[in-house]
């Protein structure tokens, strides 16, 4: 998955700070993505 696919996927940008609680600069990933 490219950073473009992960932007969609996620819906923000990789440096955006997300309300969510898994969000740490926008660069963690998913342990399920391999």
């Amino acid at each position: 998955m490219n950073e473009g696919e992960m932007d969609a996927h996620l819906g923000y940008e990789p440096y955006e700070q997300a309300e969510t609680t898994n969000s740490r600069n926008g660069k963690n990933k998913k342990k399920d993505s391999k």
